[in-house]
Parts: structure tokens; C-alpha cells; sequence
């Protein structure tokens, strides 16, 4: 009996890459991208030192017409899986360089930080291709955050860094996303074409009430800034974390603290009715 009930297995709807919802998203999604009917919102990174904006994270969104708002958590996977994310990521670079050019434009000289998939870095011409997009947009590279994950990077890092030294001659900055997630080669980290080093929030989510989480945080931001790299604490939720964070030299944060991803109109709502209190943070 016991040999048959390791054998019984149970149907999900949601893990079923046949189900209705998976088949109309990867038949959908490429439609959306041509039709322009993504959204990218935005989420503000903080100095801790001046405590003002220096930068916003783009994210794009699908506003689905019969699913809703769907996150990219769901929908850049099957664009992975089926050949669609060099479309999207594209699609997500020139719409970014639209925003940055707005947000210029109303005051607010702020980086912009875009995700890129480590397909993307298999491109042969990515490099060419956002060459062309800066210098036709008119944007200044040095404003612009180029971020792939820990995880992504080390599928194939020496092809990594040597695409991320491409990219970074164009003088856009590289940032490495979700650092402490993975199992990455720390050999790797001290050869690495980036600027930035952002935090997952896996290690810092628990520093104000556990210990050894707050040594382990300490050790990645030490090492980090050590080796030259500006440190990002992603996942920052709450006053206790972020003051914390301070007295760690954590050198910018990004989280609900502060807000959650917002869309174009209301994130400029948001930083001018902050910058009249001069305030960001509770």
C-alpha cells in the first residue's frame, strides 16, 4: 500500500503548462508586444545619505483584458521559454527610454534601471541594437541601469562578463539583481563588469530580529562596498529595517517603504507631493 501511495500524483491546474490560462498567454503575449498594449510602472530608489530619489526601477505589466493586471512573474518565464523575451525586452528598453526622456523633461534626473534576461545576452546584436536605441532617443548611457540577476548571470558567466563588458563600454552601468539568492561563484564576483550590487531581500528582510541574519547582511555589504560596488537593499518594508540598513552603510534602498511600483502619472503625484513635505520615508 505504502509502494502505491508514493506512486499517486494530483492534478493542479496551475502547474499544467497545457492549462487555458498558460496556452492563451503564450498565444497573447506576443500580440500585446506589437500592439503596444504593455505598461511599464515604476518603482523609486533611495540615497540614504541625502535621502532623496535617484533612480527608478522600470517593470513592465500586462494588463490583460480578460485576466487582469498580470505580473511578470508569470508571463516573462513563458516569454523565455518560447522565444519572445528578446521582443519584450526590446519593447521594454525603447518604452524606458520614452519615460526617462519624460521624467527629464518634467525635472526629475533620475537613472533608469531596465531588467535583461541572461537569453537576452545570447543576442548577437544586443549591443548594436541598444547602441542604436540610446543614440536615437537621445538618452545619456551614463543614466542607465542595465540589471541581470545573480542567478541568470551565473548560467554561463564567462559569456556574461563578456557581453557585460560590451554593454558597459557603451557607458551604461551593469547592476547584478536578487544578489544572495543563487549560488554563485563568489571567484566571480570580484571579475564582474558592474556597478551595482542589489541585495535580495532574502538577506535583509530579518537583520532587525535575528542575529545571524544581520551578520550575514553586514558581511555581504562590507564585501561588496569593498570591492567598489554601490549597494542596494531591494524588499525594504518597514523604519526599523531601514535604519538599520543605515547603520550598516547600505548605500540606497528600494521597497514598499517607500512605495509600491507605481505607473507613470502616479509616481510623479507621489515624488512631488513627498518633495513638498520633504519627505520619502515615515
Amino acid at each position: 500500500l505504502s509502494s502505491l501511495e508514493n506512486a499517486i500524483s494530483f492534478y493542479r491546474p496551475e502547474y499544467d503548462q497545457y492549462n487555458t490560462r498558460r496556452l492563451m498567454m503564450v498565444s497573447e503575449l506576443k500580440h500585446a508586444i506589437e500592439k503596444d498594449n504593455l505598461e511599464l510602472f515604476f518603482q523609486p530608489k533611495l540615497d540614504l545619505k541625502t535621502r532623496e530619489i535617484v533612480g527608478l526601477e522600470a517593470l513592465v505589466r500586462w494588463n490583460h483584458e480578460r485576466y487582469g493586471l498580470v505580473f511578470p512573474d508569470e508571463f516573462i518565464p513563458l516569454a523565455e521559454e518560447t522565444g519572445i523575451i528578446k521582443l519584450l525586452t526590446r519593447w521594454v528598453i525603447r518604452s524606458a527610454f520614452l519615460a526617462q526622456k519624460k521624467f527629464i523633461h518634467q525635472g526629475y534626473d533620475y537613472t533608469m534601471s531596465i531588467n535583461i534576461s541572461a537569453l537576452n545576452l545570447k543576442e548577437s546584436d544586443l549591443v548594436v541594437f541598444l547602441k542604436e536605441e540610446l543614440y536615437s532617443a537621445g538618452i545619456d548611457p551614463n543614466k542607465i541601469y542595465l540589471e541581470l540577476t545573480e542567478t541568470a548571470m551565473m548560467t554561463n558567466p564567462l559569456n556574461a562578463i563578456e557581453v557585460l563588458e560590451r554593454l558597459q563600454r557603451l557607458g551604461v552601468f551593469i547592476s547584478i539583481d536578487d544578489f544572495g539568492a543563487g549560488y554563485s561563484s563568489l571567484a566571480y564576483l570580484k571579475s564582474l563588469p558592474a556597478s551595482e550590487i542589489k541585495i535580495d531581500r532574502s538577506l535583509i528582510a530579518g537583520i532587525c530580529d535575528d542575529i545571524n541574519s544581520d551578520m550575514v547582511a553586514r558581511a555581504t555589504i562590507d564585501m561588496c562596498r569593498g570591492l567598489g560596488f554601490k549597494v542596494v537593499a531591494e524588499g525594504v518594508e518597514n523604519t526599523a529595517v531601514f535604519d538599520r540598513l543605515i547603520e550598516l552603510n547600505c548605500d540606497i534602498i528600494q521597497g514598499y517603504l517607500l512605495t509600491r511600483p507605481l505607473p507613470y502619472l502616479e509616481l510623479i503625484s507621489w515624488i512631488e507631493e513627498n518633495l513638498n513635505e520633504k519627505r520619502f520615508v515615515s
